[in-house]
């Protein structure tokens, strides 16, 4: 079953991106934060009822076997996008993503 925490790390990553700009810091030097899970689909938390979370949870799950899963994934195929392959799992990933998925989008230019 998913959980929240991975939202609240990615929260904590993006304020910290944040704060090592405005202080001119190198954020992470370690690339620790290439391990982070992506949050769910915008579909999953929508969910209006048990049975919709489940069927979306199910094909969450079925996509995410050949999508991208962690940041270094979103970072990597961001970096690669000429690439169709690569090309495509950032179109599918787009396509679902909620908010938070939005500004996780813009961590590539960052790091």
């Amino acid at each position: 079953m998913l959980t929240t925490y991975p939202r609240g790390a990615l929260i904590w990553f993006l304020i910290g991106l944040v704060i090592c700009i405005k202080t001119g810091k190198i954020c992470d030097p370690s690339q620790s934060y290439r391990g982070l899970i992506l949050p769910c689909s915008r579909s999953l938390w929508e969910a209006s009822s048990e049975q919709a979370w489940l069927q979306q949870y199910e094909s969450t799950r079925l996509q995410r076997a050949n999508g991208l899963v962690t940041l270094g994934d979103l970072i990597d195929a961001q970096n690669n996008s000429f690439m169709p392959f690569e090309a495509r799992r950032l179109d599918e990933w787009n396509a679902g993503a909620d908010g938070l998925g939005m500004l996780l989008n813009m961590v590539g230019t960052m790091v």
